[in-house]
């Protein structure tokens, strides 16, 4: 059996194992919520600028990041008059799932 050690000097990000052990997520999911929480706290996410720093293109991101939608990310909509939406922001959960409303399955 192969035995892996990584050396953390610097540039590593510590992060809970809750997502890489969900089953119900595949690998390419897993792998976007690690990449999104490695990223700075100021970085401004959209599916054009993930997919500029990985080889995936936008369609793929957008799986990958709808399949998250719900079970860690949190979503909160800030509108302007008249009930236009004007940003979305989504929350990353740190090891918990969200409960999803009957609603939405």
């Amino acid at each position: 059996m192969a035995v892996f050690r990584i050396e953390k000097t610097k540039d590593f990000t510590i992060m809970s194992n809750h997502h890489l052990r969900n089953k119900y997520l595949s690998l390419k999911a897993k792998g976007l919520q690690s990449l999104m929480i490695s990223l700075p706290d100021i970085w401004n996410y959209s599916l054009k600028g993930l997919a500029k720093i990985s080889k995936d293109g936008v369609e793929s991101i957008g799986t990958a990041f709808g399949e998250l939608i719900g079970l860690f990310l949190e979503t909160q909509i800030i509108k302007l008059c008249l009930g236009i939406m004007a940003i979305v922001i989504f929350i990353i959960v740190w090891g918990r799932m969200i409960e999803i409303p009957s609603l939405w399955r």
